[in-house]
């Protein structure tokens, strides 16, 4: 795509338009839908430093390289539509490979990552038979799923993904817990709640910063305080009962 569009052409106008606000909260919420595969790969890492730097790395590059050429693709082309994009460039029996490698790599990753989430929550059911489970059910979503909703499924993603990950990010890096055998955290669950609300709340209002970055703000000053305010509860019943003994 890239090589047909450098070989010449005019610029065209577009007819859609995006807010720099749109546009940034798209780039962020597109790497956070991608979080719990990542992580599936990292554990694998041999180091720290390698498994942050390849991720980010790669990641970055890809994601660059992508948006690049959809920028130029859909400039030249006159349309954002990828479909229309390849048909606009005369791309030909290409068009049909770029299609055919982009969603097998694609589906092969959802279909790892969805296996991988319900095993660490039953690790006693087979993984062969959640990877046909979930073949299926991929299946089925792409023929009935309205395309014209995949940017708010994107949204969506999003705003459980940013609070979610924010409490994991705190309890890993801030306050050194760890949570691989707890079944439940009352008060991460209440911190992400408020982020949730807080994304949505907030969405309507079109930011320079997007809806991502505020939602993970209000839900680690949520999750901070709920945790200060435990710890001196908890602080303060120790001192009143030590003064009763």
């Amino acid at each position: 795509m890239l090589k047909t569009i450098l070989q010449g052409g005019e610029a065209q106008e577009l007819a859609s338009s995006i807010t720099f606000g749109a546009a940034l909260e798209l780039s962020i919420i597109m790497p956070l839908t991608w979080l719990p595969l990542i992580s599936d790969y990292t554990m694998l890492g041999k180091s720290k430093a390698g498994s942050f730097w390849g991720s980010f790395g790669g990641y970055f590059l890809g994601s660059s390289f992508m948006y690049i050429i959809g920028l130029l693709s859909a400039t030249y082309a006159g349309t954002s539509d990828p479909i229309g994009v390849m048909a606009g460039l005369n791309l030909g029996i290409a068009a049909v490979f770029i299609v055919i490698l982009s969603t097998v790599t694609t589906t092969f990753l959802d279909v790892y990552s969805a296996v991988m989430s319900t095993s660490n929550i039953s690790p006693g059911v087979s993984r062969k038979n959640l990877i046909l489970l979930f073949t299926a059910l991929g299946t089925l979503l792409a023929m009935f799923f309205p395309m014209e909703q995949y940017e708010n499924f994107l949204y969506m993603i999003g705003s459980l993904f940013a609070p979610i990950f924010t409490i994991v990010l705190m309890d890993y890096f801030i306050y050194k817990d760890n949570r691989s055998i707890d079944a439940f955290n009352i008060t991460g669950f209440v911190a992400a709640i408020t982020g949730v609300i807080t994304y949505y709340a907030v969405t309507g209002m079109d930011l320079l910063i997007g809806s991502t970055i505020p939602a993970m703000t209000v839900t680690m000053a949520v999750y901070g305080l709920i945790r200060l305010t435990n710890k001196y509860l908890v602080l303060k019943g120790d001192k009143y009962a030590k003064q009763n003994c």
